[in-house]
């Protein structure tokens, strides 16, 4: 529903990336890129949730209003980053 594919980095830390924007969906809209971070959903920390609990509540009710705070890496450089903040209103994908 919200047009983005996830991954989680085998680590300790529960940080979570997104590897797919689907073209045309909410997310796509709100220019969120394949690679960008996710840091907070609802403004809760990401790493107090599972992957299948973030998963959920992407996927949750048609018009559900979910917002982000992502980071941009630029390039390969981990210490270059931007960070910005996103809502995205659940829609149902055909």
């Amino acid at each position: 529903m919200s047009g983005l594919v996830l991954r989680k980095i085998p680590n300790d830390d529960n940080r979570i990336y997104v590897s797919e924007v689907r073209a045309g969906s909410p997310a796509y809209k709100t220019g969120i890129l394949p690679f960008d971070e996710i840091l907070t959903l609802n403004k809760v920390p990401i790493f107090l949730y599972e992957l299948s609990d973030v998963f959920k509540m992407l996927r949750s009710e048609e018009g559900k209003e979910i917002q982000l705070e992502m980071r941009r890496y630029q390039g390969n450089d981990l210490t270059n980053y931007n960070d910005y903040k996103v809502s995205i209103f659940l829609k149902k994908q055909i």
